[in-house]
């Protein structure tokens, strides 16, 4: 765009345009944009030809989205009002200097600061670093030497790496502190009325095979990674999937160990009273169960049937009892039964006396037709996998040769140390238990809604799909028990950004998934332009997304769209 000075048929007046030229049939035209006006001396040109070049100036911004608002007037020139401050700068030296993530930034920076994430550390300075921290790892899940990167290009924050791993060494120190917060905000949120606690434990591997004897462990390994070594990772979460606490274990502990610790620790920081425990079969024990009905605690954890003792797996098999119950949109077939837990303890105090427990529980089971079909269909891929090998040679194999899979080893029958083979006994009793399943409750509560509960343990099994996927908490690569403790804290608290966003849009009926929160809000960003001519910079934001914009109205931030003067 240009601004030329053509004749009018009348010689004293002339025509001020703003023309661009155009290619029209492989010839160059000059196509007129706007007719500024027409003026018959030279004041009048002047103003005139004022007014071509800021209209030029004004169109220049609405196409890098700059909402400028031209002052018109004798000294017009290149001035524009940005935040009520009128400012010189040349649009033909403005060029985009950075450009900034702001979505992820100020929505889980908002929610950082609203759930009082701010009071984990001692100071504000370290309290803005761990939140930069913790939001980056949101944004981005990497090293900390990537992360610092990471901070000062897409985020204009230049903090590093030592800064960051001075904050670790700090954040170690402060767990006690940031698991009562974090328990606080979650309480708030349900206004003190917790009454579900889900409970589970993972492993998260290390890209190491060097033990130490506070954390890092070789173990069963839920990533399959037994030749790596990891730690013990517990967590615990409330009926939605908001965090509540978590606990770090060597790697070699196990699962059934893990309940009773968490419990005796957590009771230091937070108040878990009057709530029922979910847990799955990995927390069934009798010493778990024991310890849950001294607390006064209620539970619901899943049931090893099949270990159960002769006469009682024969009560459960037997179909005489069983009715049919309504559950999730289907019909299943459940029965109550009494489930006797008989517990020894050893008593220190009392000379090493044994202290003998029983307890009486409710023994709920129930057939599902779905879960029969899947489970003859996964028996049916392990008696394959066997039968493929076992085919190529003769009817016995080297026990090596096989899997080793627990799963797969209980269909054989071992003839010595080296051959095996299938066990059709072993199949035949395996087929008996298709269908079954199994929890075990003090709770008074009806079989649908003991039910209900349990159902909904997969709420903690997406947090640990969040937490190695979308935050990638493993592998570890820190070799320092305290580093690791505060690797650990970080995903947590990023953890508790997404879950509780998670329930704030569920809430607000807009129940977007977190990879699709991240797309929409990746895209709110902001250009730092830079005027060489007159080193102004200034700050314009992009357009923002209908989907983000819901975000920020349900947690109630207003977007500044301003164009407004940077200042670094």
């Amino acid at each position: 765009m240009f601004v030329v000075k053509k004749p009018t048929r009348n010689p004293e007046y002339f025509r001020i345009q703003i023309v661009e030229n155009v290619r029209e049939n492989g010839k160059v035209k000059q196509k007129i944009l706007r007719n500024i006006g027409t003026a018959h001396n030279e004041e009048e040109i002047k103003q005139l030809q004022k007014i071509a070049y800021a209209s030029i100036e004004y169109e220049i911004a609405k196409k890098h989205r700059c909402e400028l608002l031209l002052k018109y007037g004798d000294n017009l020139g290149d001035l524009a009002k940005i935040d009520d401050e009128i400012v010189k700068f040349n649009s033909k030296s403005l060029k985009e200097e950075k450009r900034i993530h702001e979505g992820i930034d100020t929505v889980y920076g908002n929610l950082f600061d609203e759930l009082g994430f701010s009071e984990i550390m001692e100071n504000s300075e370290s309290s803005k670093l761990l939140k930069e921290i913790v939001v980056t790892r949101i944004l981005t899940p990497q090293s900390k030497l990537k992360t610092s990167e990471i901070l000062e290009k897409d985020c204009n924050k230049p903090i590093s790496v030592d800064r960051i791993y001075r904050l670790m060494d700090k954040l170690c120190e402060r767990e006690e502190n940031l698991l009562s917060i974090t328990f606080q905000a979650t309480q708030k949120l349900f206004k003190d009325k917790i009454d579900v606690l889900f409970f589970d434990v993972t492993t998260l591997y290390f890209e190491s095979t060097e033990e130490d004897e506070e954390l890092k462990g070789f173990g069963f390994s839920k990533d399959h990674k037994f030749n790596q070594v990891q730690v013990v990772l517990a967590l615990a979460t409330t009926q939605e999937g908001l965090p509540i606490g978590y606990k770090l274990f060597r790697g070699n502990t196990a699962e059934t160990k893990t309940l009773i610790l968490c419990l005796n620790e957590w009771k230091k920081n937070i108040q878990i009273e009057n709530v029922i425990f979910v847990a799955d079969r990995a927390m069934f024990s009798k010493e778990n169960i024991y310890e849950l009905e001294k607390s006064g605690y209620s539970y619901i954890i899943a049931a090893k049937l099949r270990i159960m003792d002769k006469l009682k797996q024969q009560e459960i098999l037997n179909q005489n009892g069983y009715k049919v119950t309504e559950f999730k949109n289907d019909l299943i077939w459940t029965k109550e039964l009494e489930y006797q837990t008989c517990y020894t303890s050893s008593n220190l105090s009392a000379n090493k006396k044994m202290e003998k427990t029983k307890s009486i529980s409710r023994l709920i089971c129930t057939y599902s037709s779905k879960r029969a079909k899947k489970d003859e269909n996964d028996r049916e891929k392990m008696l394959n996998k066997i039968n493929k090998y076992l085919s190529k040679k003769t009817k016995t194999a080297p026990t090596q040769k096989l899997v080793t899979n627990a799963c797969l080893k209980k269909f054989c029958i071992y003839q010595g140390k080296s051959y095996a083979s299938l066990d059709e006994n072993k199949i035949e009793n395996d087929k008996k238990w298709d269908g079954m399943h199994g929890v075990i409750t003090n709770s008074n509560k009806s079989i649908s809604e003991i039910l209900n509960r349990y159902k909904d343990l997969w709420q903690i099994e997406e947090s640990f799909r969040i937490s190695k996927t979308n935050l990638k908490v493993r592998p570890i690569y820190h070799y320092k028990p305290s580093r690791i403790r505060a690797h650990i804290s970080i995903c947590f608290l990023s953890l508790c950004l997404l879950r509780h966003l998670q329930v704030r849009l569920k809430r607000a009926n807009l129940p977007f998934s977190l990879q699709r929160v991240q797309e929409e809000l990746t895209r709110v960003q902001y250009s730092i332009c830079k005027d060489y001519s007159t080193g102004l910079k200034l700050k314009i934001p992009s357009a923002i997304n209908p989907i983000a914009q819901q975000i920020y109205s349900a947690l109630g931030i207003k977007r500044n769209q301003n164009v407004t003067i940077y200042k670094s």
